[in-house]
């Protein structure tokens, strides 16, 4: 969604598409909050970064 905005109560708005999320942690939590930033805030998906310490073939979760 281009040029979306959000305002909030304290006359501050916010551009959507220059905000930057950081989640530390792939687990549920993080990705669960990744799709309610995409789906509710309008925050593009190349704009959220989710770092994990393991490996893609660590399986010892």
């Amino acid at each position: 969604m281009e040029g979306v905005k959000i305002k909030f109560n304290f006359d501050q708005t916010i551009d959507v598409e220059k905000m930057n999320a950081y989640m530390v942690g792939a687990r549920l939590a993080s990705l669960g909050a990744a799709i309610f930033l995409i789906r509710d805030g309008h925050v593009p998906g190349k704009n959220i970064h989710i770092y994990e310490e393991l490996g893609v073939t660590d399986r010892s979760m």
